[in-house]
């Protein structure tokens, strides 16, 4: 008895775990659908720049094209992400108001198709009531936590519908469209206040379209370079916890990268869901970039062999095998085609906890 009972406890045990911790990962098996969806959404874009730009974000966002038509939870350590679907993926927390519209006529419409199962109402007057919470406010909550665990299936039923495919892939090519046309005035001022950064068009508004994805784009940056603003003081700064942000006009190809690396929580500190993405989707943007052919100058080049090759070492010490090729290869053609050994001293953990709490929301 004590033999067959001791490893039925056992397995009641994990089983019980397991339930109560239900998953929101993307799940890369058996995305055909989502991969197919992605490559047709491509051939619908009007240039080469929202092409390249779709081929970032697929992998920026998404799992290789996969997860567009899953319900899933990117586990940011900001604390401020929610539940999110789609190709660009709609987030029910940081931008509520259009992620639940959408994600409503998805449901409303696949009911028409008969998909199975299907959200009862009191399941969707729940998902009405609480999809704009950040999931980590709602695992807070065991209910609400394993509620949505339980209507995640009809949730993707909807998803993966022909309407909801539909819908999908039309408000994507819509919003890549308004992505274009948003940063057409940040980068006429990048080149009306530097005319010989239009050799570095395509990383300048490659890399502002993927930050405005994730980030909501660099508005107090183009004041700096616009010389509306002396100097940019985000966060951090205003918590003296990293200097104020200046430019030496006129801007260059650095001053971005340093912007986005040294005054917000996102790049600055080296989390995993914080510094560690932020360079990630770096490495990702510049794969797409000639880089050989990047016109760097003298200030380009100091700051990306110390302070941001120092970034990198510190970054591979830290999560080691996560992609930076292409980081380094920004490094090395700053120094004349030579790799650099940056520093690795890891920041202490009493400054990572200060920072930590500051950017807790």
């Amino acid at each position: 008895m004590r033999i067959c009972f001791v490893p039925f406890i056992f397995f009641f045990y994990v089983f019980s775990a397991y339930a109560q911790t239900p998953s929101f990962k993307i799940n890369p098996q058996n995305c055909a659908l989502e991969t197919q969806m992605a490559a047709h959404a491509r051939t619908r874009l009007d240039n080469d720049l929202q092409k390249t730009f779709h081929d970032v974000l697929m992998v920026n966002e998404l799992s290789d094209g996969c997860g567009s038509l899953q319900f899933t939870d990117a586990n940011m350590q900001s604390h401020t992400n929610g539940f999110s679907f789609g190709m660009s993926q709609f987030d029910l927390a940081t931008r509520p108001g259009p992620s639940l519209a959408t994600l409503n006529k998805i449901i409303a419409c696949s009911r028409l198709e008969n998909v199975s199962p299907v959200l009862s109402k009191a399941d969707y007057k729940f998902l009405q009531e609480n999809a704009h919470y950040s999931t980590f406010v709602l695992k807070q909550d065991p209910t609400k936590w394993n509620r949505f665990a339980a209507i995640k299936p009809a949730i993707e039923a909807s998803l993966q519908s022909r309407c909801g495919q539909a819908y999908i892939e039309n408000s994507y090519i819509a919003e890549i469209r308004d992505f274009e046309r948003r940063i057409g005035p940040w980068w006429k001022t990048i080149k009306t206040r530097n005319p010989s950064m239009v050799a570095a068009e395509q990383f300048f508004r490659l890399y502002e379209l993927d930050l405005r994805n994730v980030y909501g784009g660099t508005e107090n940056f183009r004041k700096v370079v616009n010389l509306e603003d002396n100097f940019a003081c985000n966060g951090l700064c205003g918590k003296k916890l990293v200097p104020i942000f200046t430019i030496d006009p006129p801007v260059t190809v650095s001053d971005l990268i340093r912007y986005m690396f040294t005054t917000n929580c996102y790049g600055y500190v080296p989390q995993q869901t914080r510094q560690q993405d932020a360079l990630r989707r770096l490495n990702t943007v510049l794969s797409k970039i000639d880089i050989q052919a990047l016109p760097l100058d003298d200030s380009d080049k100091r700051y990306l062999t110390t302070d941001f090759a120092d970034v990198l070492a510190r970054n591979k010490k830290r999560f080691p095998g996560k992609p930076d090729s292409k980081l380094q290869e920004l490094v090395e053609a700053a120094n004349g085609g030579s790799a650099i050994v940056g520093d690795t001293t890891l920041m202490d953990s009493a400054t990572l906890a200060k920072l930590d709490a500051a950017c807790e929301k």
